[in-house]
């Protein structure tokens, strides 16, 4: 049987730069705040505000959910980031009830209004989750 002889050597000087390089831009644990910044990943739960309302405004949103801007009203959202963004958002109906539904808004070169994926889940509770 060959036997295997390791043979210790000093990194050479461009492979200490990138030894250096590496330890200086690598993450080496992982935290929660940067769930939120992953791509693939959704992030927490976050009331209205205007980047939803901005999504929301698009007019296919708007027809396919049947109301308008003004009596619009996102309990929660979250987003994810893929091919363009993906919004999961909970908005509360005026009798009380809630909607679950995806957004896609595209990529800017796509030249795309943000449109619904798939359909809108009605009769929902705030305490319900997305699916």
């Amino acid at each position: 049987a060959r036997g295997l002889t390791l043979v210790h050597r000093s990194p050479t000087a461009p492979e200490q730069q990138l030894l250096a390089f590496h330890a200086t831009t690598s993450h080496h644990h992982f935290t929660p705040q940067m769930a939120s910044r992953m791509v693939g990943g959704h992030s927490e739960a976050k009331p209205q505000d205007d980047e939803i309302m901005e999504v929301m405004a698009s007019p296919r949103v708007l027809e396919t959910l049947c109301v308008d801007l003004e009596s619009l009203v996102v309990h929660s959202y979250t987003r994810q980031v893929v091919a363009g963004t993906k919004y999961q958002v909970k908005l509360a109906r005026e009798d009380g009830t809630f909607s679950h539904f995806s957004v896609i808004k595209p990529l800017p070169h796509k030249n795309e209004e943000p449109f619904i994926l798939g359909e809108v889940q009605d009769g929902l509770t705030a305490e319900d989750t997305f699916n």
